[in-house]
């Protein structure tokens, strides 16, 4: 098939490829996130938040009010678990002097966000601000009346950020330095210009089956002048002790950062992704992205900030253990004083909580496959006692409880659920309810939540579980309504057959 180029060959950050995760995400909104295509549990979740609130409880003078501007929010997770940590107890009052400036480019997933109950409440109260802001335009940060903010933030928070930001990659080879260019086609099957193949690309933005195709190169560089002074001499200085190696810089986000601590003096959190060891920078790797949906995400070479903070006169503490999922970058202004700093930092992160969340979360999934429903539903229980905002767990919990036997104690894991998931969540707790309060022989209730569910979604599942009420209640012609929608929403499914089937059987003769 032809294969046509959108651009020339171009140094990769600056390649339309970016353009395209921009019109993915612009496309896909937030059903990104509820759908499964971008991971975040690992960098937005209860034990970051609370370790994030006591960090800078410690390290913030205590009567000053404190702005904490996050960028790239994302779907709310984040600044949802930051403003229910504000209530623990190692928030020392941080919550009484703190607004929280919850950021993003897309305005249209912001305002979703807020209606939530959660977020209308602290939207209300004065202590969450929604704006959007982008990287690329760092004193741009706009409210959702289209009004500039005008902001000085103490405390800059950025999770799973800078892997997905513009980013150069530089290789050092026996011959010298290399930069990565690149060069985005699209593979048609009809005749197309230019202009028609890049109209296409962003129609299949994010596709697996899409023509998208991106051929990279290198040409020679001098990283001071392709990055700057300090940035180009942290590059050098990273892999000085390596013949040949690679490094990917995510150079907007850095700048961005760096304009935010040393002019405003603002503390910087950093969640990601990535290599906390120069020895895993070693070779002739391409760094090339792995890509969640339309989003292009490139590990973070964690070695390369502890050279960019000397040259930029920033201190840098960081997370190093191989085993943690995810590392935390700490940021500040350097000053002689680093006692407290590394205290802090080292009494805070020093554990590996989440992981253990995560193992519990991997073996809990694992449990409810294999159908071990008393141990998935205990290790969802020990799940909840790191992250009791987690809807995955109560959903787990409370299913694996009904299919135990016990499903009057699941109708108070599964209301839980449902409550802190909101409308829009992904997990259908109307519809476990439904089969809770009816196991537990509440048939008025079941019947209304599963009626909810099938608001929700008309599913097959859904209608023969309400069949199933109908048959539990001795309304014979109701099920046989509820199985008639279900074959109509499903033909041919073995399951909606076995249960017509079943109601053949029963007829009286």
């Amino acid at each position: 098939m032809p294969i046509i180029a959108v651009e020339n060959s171009v140094p990769y950050d600056e390649s339309r490829v970016w353009a395209l995760q921009d019109a993915y995400f612009d496309r896909r909104g937030l059903d990104a996130w509820s759908e499964g295509d971008i991971p975040f549990g690992a960098t937005s979740n209860a034990i970051i938040a609370r370790q994030h609130v006591a960090y800078l409880a410690r390290m913030l003078p205590p009567d000053a009010h404190v702005v904490v501007l996050e960028i790239g929010s994302g779907n709310g997770a984040f600044a949802k678990y930051f403003l229910t940590a504000l209530g623990g107890r190692g928030a020392r009052g941080l919550g009484k002097r703190l607004t929280y400036v919850m950021t993003d480019v897309w305005a249209q997933n912001l305002k979703r966000i807020i209606e939530e109950p959660l977020f209308a409440h602290y939207v209300n109260n004065g202590m969450l601000v929604a704006a959007t802001y982008d990287v690329r335009e760092p004193d741009r940060i706009v409210g959702l009346d289209g009004k500039a903010l005008d902001l000085r933030p103490t405390v800059v928070i950025a999770n799973y950020l800078a892997c997905v930001t513009p980013t150069k990659v530089l290789h050092k080879s026996p011959l010298g330095w290399l930069e990565r260019n690149a060069c985005l086609s699209y593979e048609s099957a009809e005749p197309i210009d230019a202009d028609g193949a890049w109209k296409k690309l962003c129609e299949e933005a994010g596709r697996k089956d899409g023509g998208q195709r991106l051929e990279t190169s290198w040409r020679a560089c001098d990283p001071v002048d392709v990055l700057g002074p300090a940035l180009g001499q942290a590059v050098i200085d990273v892999l000085a002790g390596i013949a040949e190696g690679t490094v990917a810089v995510p150079f907007k986000f850095l700048t961005l950062i760096e304009q935010l601590v040393v002019k405003w003096g603002a503390h910087a959190l950093i969640t990601d992704f990535g290599r906390p060891d120069v020895e895993e920078m070693r070779g002739p790797g391409a760094h090339d992205p792995v890509m969640y949906g339309g989003c292009m995400s490139h590990a973070l070479d964690f070695p390369l900030f502890d050279h960019w903070g000397h040259h930029t006169k920033i201190d840098v503490l960081r997370t190093f253990d191989p085993l943690r999922m995810v590392h935390v970058v700490a940021l500040r202004p350097m000053i002689d004083d680093q006692e407290p700093f590394v205290k802090a930092f080292r009494a805070v992160y020093g554990n590996r909580d989440m992981e253990a969340l995560f193992d519990l979360l991997a073996s809990a999934r694992e449990a409810y496959e294999a159908k071990d429903w008393t141990r998935a539903a205990r290790l969802a229980s020990q799940g909840l006692k790191y992250d009791p905002l987690a809807v995955e767990l109560y959903h787990r919990f409370g299913t694996a409880l009904t299919s135990a036997g016990y499903p009057t104690y699941a109708v108070h894991s599964l209301r839980k659920g449902r409550r802190i998931q909101g409308p829009d969540g992904p997990f259908d707790f109307d519809l476990a309810l439904g089969r809770a309060y009816m196991e537990a022989g509440d048939f008025p209730r079941a019947q209304r939540a599963y009626s909810a569910s099938l608001r929700r979604e008309p599913s097959a599942v859904g209608l023969i579980d309400q069949a199933r009420l109908y048959h539990r209640m001795g309304r014979r012609a109701d099920m046989q309504k509820a199985i008639d929608r279900a074959e109509a929403t499903a033909p041919g499914d073995a399951y909606v057959a076995a249960w017509t089937a079943f109601l053949e059987d029963t007829k009286s003769p």
